[in-house]
C-alpha cells in the first residue's frame, strides 16, 4: 500500500513504529529506536528518503 501511494505521488509521512508511551523515552531514544526503525522500513519500500516525520 505504501509503495502504491508513493507511486501515485502521495506524500508519505511516518510516526513511531510502536504505539508506546513516548513520554517515557528521551528524544534521542525516540529518534533512534522508533522513528529510525520506521524510516528505514519505508525507505526500503519506496526507494527514497522520507522527508516528513509526524511528531504528535
Amino acid at each position: 500500500m505504501v509503495k502504491r501511494a508513493n507511486d501515485e505521488s502521495h506524500l508519505i509521512a511516518i510516526h513511531s513504529y510502536d504505539y508506546l508511551a513516548l513520554p517515557g523515552f528521551t528524544d534521542e531514544e525516540i529518534l533512534n529506536n522508533e522513528l529510525s526503525r520506521t524510516k528505514n522500513i519505508i525507505t526500503n519500500l519506496i526507494g527514497k528518503k522520507i522527508l516528513c516525520i509526524c511528531i504528535i
